[in-house]
């Protein structure tokens, strides 16, 4: 902020924030003039901006329940919706193996990258989907909340995440179950219903060069 003391490691900060834009692809800070007369630093800073908004189609292979399923996926960008850098989008996802053994999943995101604070981001995730395999159908339901904590620039654990969830399962049977002795173990039509939900917490150290393109560095998470 103008009349801030000119400190490097508030420059690195900066930085930091304006990488975790996802509208910017490039975002540096330098020093523009000094007026050693004022005891002054003039900053500038040069970003370059991506597409605000993107439509990417994908191809996904997915092995699942002991069965290689192919497909395609069409997916949707906002990088800065409504303002403030929040990042929307939604994706629909179609994979098969044959007529029986098919999915079609639908999922969004919202990321608000400046919750309360700068160091605070929030993501919620959820997502609808139907599988039908090996005489059953799977209706689904899941749901992701992650608050994300960024601690400082200078410990060995800079990140930090908090993961809530919350999904539902709905299984009916669409062909006759049997045992391994031969005997039904579950009819046409019969409906289960299960859900769970899980809390999450997560510590990430990232030595890496570069956010998408590292060349050297380190990272892991615990």
């Amino acid at each position: 902020k103008e009349g801030d003391i000119c400190d490097r490691s508030k420059i690195l900060e900066s930085e930091n924030n304006l990488s975790r834009l996802y509208i910017i692809q490039i975002g540096n800070i330098s020093v523009d003039s000094i007026y050693e007369a004022e005891k002054k630093v003039h900053l500038k800073a040069d970003i370059t901006l991506g597409k605000k908004y993107e439509l990417t189609p994908g191809i996904a292979a997915v092995y699942l329940t002991n069965k290689l399923y192919a497909g395609a996926s069409l997916e949707y960008f906002d990088k800065n919706f409504f303002g403030g850098g929040r990042v929307f989008s939604t994706k629909l996802e179609g994979l098969i193996n044959d007529i029986k053994n098919n999915q079609i999943e639908l999922s969004f995101t919202f990321t608000q990258p400046y919750l309360f604070n700068n160091n605070i981001s929030l993501t919620i995730n959820p997502s609808i989907g139907l599988l039908n395999t090996s005489g059953k159908e799977y209706l689904y339901s899941k749901n992701l909340a992650r608050l994300s904590y960024y601690i400082s620039p200078y410990t060995f654990y800079k990140n930090a995440y908090m993961d809530i969830t919350a999904d539902f399962f709905r299984t009916k049977i669409t062909e006759v179950q049997k045992d391994e002795n031969g005997n039904v173990a579950a009819n046409v039509g019969e409906i289960e219903n299960k859900m769970n939900s899980v809390i999450g917490f997560s510590l990430v150290h990232n030595s890496t060069n570069d956010l998408f393109n590292p060349s050297k560095g380190g990272y892991h998470s615990m």
